[in-house]
């Protein structure tokens, strides 16, 4: 489901059952994957691999040429620098600021993001 204010690249792909909300904007060359939720006004940049079961929380933005792993939550208003790899079922808490690469199973928080909890299981 993409919402009429939700803009996406020509040259970007969204997987079945992925919800883009109010005023989110997805660039060129970009993967979103299945049954990801990219919740009003956030922000996906261009060359960006997102897989599937993700949550983007309102206002975050993610820049260039990321990878997002599988059940990866990004909360409300973080940041995730280009280039950055954030491993599966990892959380980034509200306003996390990610300017280096992310495990798998871990909770980041803070500017910038350091990991407050390893091998989480569920957000």
């Amino acid at each position: 489901m993409i919402h009429p204010s939700a803009r996406i690249s020509s040259t970007s792909s969204v997987g079945e059952g992925t919800i883009l909300s109010v005023n989110t904007v997805v660039a060129s060359y970009t993967q979103v994957g299945r049954h990801v939720r990219v919740n009003r006004g956030a922000l996906i940049g261009h060359h960006n691999h997102i897989e599937d079961h993700v949550t983007i929380g309102p206002g975050a933005a993610i820049a260039s040429s990321c990878r997002i792993g599988e059940g990866t939550y990004i909360g409300i208003g973080a940041k995730v620098r280009d280039g950055i790899s954030i491993g599966p079922h990892a959380l980034a808490g509200a306003g996390a600021v990610i300017i280096r690469d992310i495990p798998g199973k871990v909770r980041v928080v803070g500017v910038p993001a350091r990991i407050a909890k390893e091998h989480i299981s569920e957000h």
